[in-house]
């Protein structure tokens, strides 16, 4: 028989997991907008790191969702890619579209592709490949 004490124990447990995963997709989002950002302004990672005053290894991790980010280091990153916010700034909002519509499902999908291992990620590309050759676009909607 469990005690009103341990279903609270259980229940906390349980939203922390879900706090925890919440926070993982929201790393994954930010890393991915910031990743397209800096994509579509021409910058390396070294010099967008450069230009926010972070080290790269910090702005890679950031890219891959890896780490929680202080305000101030969105602040600076955004700066950097001469936004007024990483959120907010309505010019970027069309230029950033496809980070912003992918559902919990997809951003958690996207969160495992980056955990892998570059090489591990071409076999896993090969094998994709193997399975949806011969479909047409019709076929994967």
């Amino acid at each position: 028989m469990q005690t009103a004490s341990t279903d609270t124990r259980e229940s906390t447990a349980e939203q922390q997991t879900a706090a925890s995963a919440d926070d993982a997709i929201y790393r994954t989002r930010i890393g991915t907008r910031i990743s397209l950002l800096r994509q579509q302004r021409g910058l390396t990672i070294a010099a967008l790191a450069t230009a926010a005053g972070i080290s790269r290894g910090q702005l890679h991790r950031i890219l891959k969702g890896e780490c929680i980010m202080r305000s101030t280091t969105q602040q600076r990153i955004a700066k950097a890619l001469g936004l007024s916010d990483l959120w907010s700034d309505n010019a970027a909002e069309e230029e950033v579209n496809v980070a912003d519509t992918l559902t919990n499902d997809e951003s958690r999908v996207l969160l495992m592709w980056r955990s892998i291992e570059p090489s591990q990620q071409k076999k896993v590309l090969k094998e994709l490949a193997f399975l949806f050759a011969g479909l047409t676009d019709a076929d994967l909607q």
